[in-house]
């Protein structure tokens, strides 16, 4: 008994995985993508497998972001193995590629007067400080790994 949703009726609900891709990520955003994502280094690659286009890639992690699928239940029909698809998410997460793609998107949207900066929106999460200490803690030795435990 898993996560049932989109991952679980994919080739129903999507059709070929080019279809998918095209879908996901549309010519205009990945001209977009093409821009920031040429600053993201390169890791290095040493033997094994020809690296998987980053189109194919980049249509999966908006698939995993957009579904609420895992990693795990990425479909096959990408191309790319799960690992790979991961792998480029956080190689462009630290690169940073998200912010400069939203704010280069902002900026397009802006520029063809499809963007009404009258009307928005805030998302924010409080969390009330607490003024108590924190809790010391003691080191338990487990055979040869230790462990951290509140005393």
């Amino acid at each position: 008994m898993g996560h049932e949703g989109v991952a679980d009726r994919w080739p129903s609900a999507y059709g070929s995985g080019v279809m998918i891709v095209e879908r996901l990520v549309p010519d205009g955003l990945w001209e977009l993508f093409q821009r920031v994502a040429s600053v993201a280094p390169l890791a290095a690659q040493v033997g094994g497998r020809r690296r998987y286009g980053d189109r194919e890639v980049l249509a999966a992690i908006f698939f995993v972001a957009t579904s609420g699928c895992t990693w795990r239940q990425t479909p096959e029909d990408f191309g790319p193995s799960r690992a790979t698809v991961h792998r480029r998410f956080t190689e462009w997460s630290q690169a940073r590629v998200w912010d400069e793609l939203q704010l280069l998107v902002l900026a397009e949207l802006d520029a063809d007067g499809d963007l009404d900066w009258a009307r928005s929106a805030i998302d924010s999460v409080n969390a009330r400080a607490t003024r108590k200490r924190p809790r010391q803690t003691r080191s338990v030795t487990i055979g040869a790994a230790v462990r951290r435990r509140s005393a």
